[in-house]
Parts: structure tokens; C-alpha cells; sequence
């Protein structure tokens, strides 16, 4: 909404998973009977460079999309498996 260049660390082609807090709380209820088992909880994988687009273009910004180098701790592609969150009835309910 400033006009300042919005940064991805990577290309085109990165993804992250956003899970807002609501469902992430709602998730832990769903497993604090679990002792000792593992859930992914993500939401929707999805492409950093659409989303920052879409950003740009509802805000009617002037900012531009800029790449730098991929972080080296952070994966270009995030995708979680949660089908075993899934089983215990959990599911997204808000969605970017």
C-alpha cells in the first residue's frame, strides 16, 4: 500500500502454505489427546508470485515484484501432507 517493491526469495515457480491462526488453534484441539504423534498443519499451498500480484493489483499499488536469491533455509516449495490431521475431522476453513 506504499508503493515499495515486493521481495520474493526465490522465482515464479515458489510456493509457501498459509494457515491462519484460527485454523492452527483448531488444529491443536484436535490432537491434544495425540501424546507423542506428528500432524502437518498447512493451508492451501500457494504461489508467492500470484499472490503478490493479486496484492498489487487489489490495492491499486505501484509497487513491482522484485526476485533475490532463494534463502537457503527456507524451501522454494511448500506442499504438507495433511491427511492425517484430516482423519481426525480438522480441515481449513479460512483460505487466502
Amino acid at each position: 500500500m506504499k508503493d515499495k517493491d515486493l521481495i520474493i526469495y526465490g522465482d515464479k515457480k515458489k510456493t509457501l502454505s498459509f494457515t491462519h491462526i484460527d485454523d492452527f488453534i483448531r488444529a491443536i484441539f484436535y490432537t491434544l489427546e495425540k501424546w507423542n504423534v506428528e500432524y502437518n498443519i498447512a493451508g492451501k499451498e500457494v504461489n508467492l508470485y500470484k499472490l503478490a500480484q493479486k496484492m498489487i493489483k487489489e490495492s491499486n499499488s505501484k509497487s513491482k515484484i522484485k526476485f533475490l536469491p532463494p534463502e537457503t533455509a527456507q524451501p522454494q516449495r511448500v506442499k504438507l501432507d495433511t491427511k492425517k490431521i484430516r482423519k481426525l475431522g480438522w480441515k481449513q476453513n479460512i483460505y487466502i
